[in-house]
């Protein structure tokens, strides 16, 4: 697996390579270290038996929550709404 994927990185990564024809990328898997499964899949650019053969899921969702804005809390010196001093204590 870690072949296919440094292969994966390498044509993502090299912009030259995403400009070779199809006989070029073929010519390139055939001369990689790729089992034949993996080199027809990725001939035939069938997405869903890579991902079998990677052991992948394919739809990978992340998503990061942000917690609500707390409103801050007055502090010993700080006039209230109305203008009173709040004091704090603590038992």
């Amino acid at each position: 697996m870690k072949n296919v994927i440094n292969f994966l990185e390498r044509l993502g990564k090299d912009a030259q390579l995403k400009s070779l024809s199809a006989e070029q990328l073929s010519e390139m898997v055939n001369d990689s270290q790729l089992t034949d499964a993996v080199r027809l899949a990725l001939q035939e650019g069938n997405v869903a038996e890579l991902e079998q053969l990677l052991d992948t899921r394919h739809k990978i969702i992340c998503y990061v929550v942000v917690p609500a804005e707390q409103e801050p809390e007055p502090s010993e010196e700080e006039p209230d709404e109305n203008g009173n001093e709040t004091k704090v204590s603590n038992f």
